[in-house]
């Protein structure tokens, strides 16, 4: 049996975010993406991109801007991609607390 290797437990949610990143040619790409699960130090999304480990991301919400999260790993699921985001900024668990429901 695998042990848990995580820093902090991880909270369901459904809560939709715009994700924004450059590409290593200067490309700027906008998508939306759906949230997995989260913890006080990051959360994972479920997108139709896939992003490459390492990149910086923007996240938003429907309110706004959310902060800066580190893109970890980014997994196949089926015809998604599961990214895995390590964050920057501490504001955005708050706020996906507080208006995401709990799965």
């Amino acid at each position: 049996m695998r042990s848990e290797l995580r820093k902090w437990p991880r909270q369901g949610a459904k809560a939709a975010l715009q994700v924004r990143w450059e590409t290593a040619e200067g490309l700027l790409h906008l998508a939306r993406a759906q949230v997995v699960d989260f913890s006080d130090g990051g959360l994972a999304l479920e997108i139709n991109h896939r992003i490459p480990p390492g990149s910086q991301v923007m996240l938003q919400d429907s309110r706004g801007g959310l902060g800066w999260a580190r893109v970890r790993y980014c997994r196949d699921r089926r015809l998604r991609f599961v990214v895995g985001l390590e964050l920057t900024e501490g504001r955005l668990i708050h706020r996906l607390a507080k208006t995401a429901p709990a799965v």
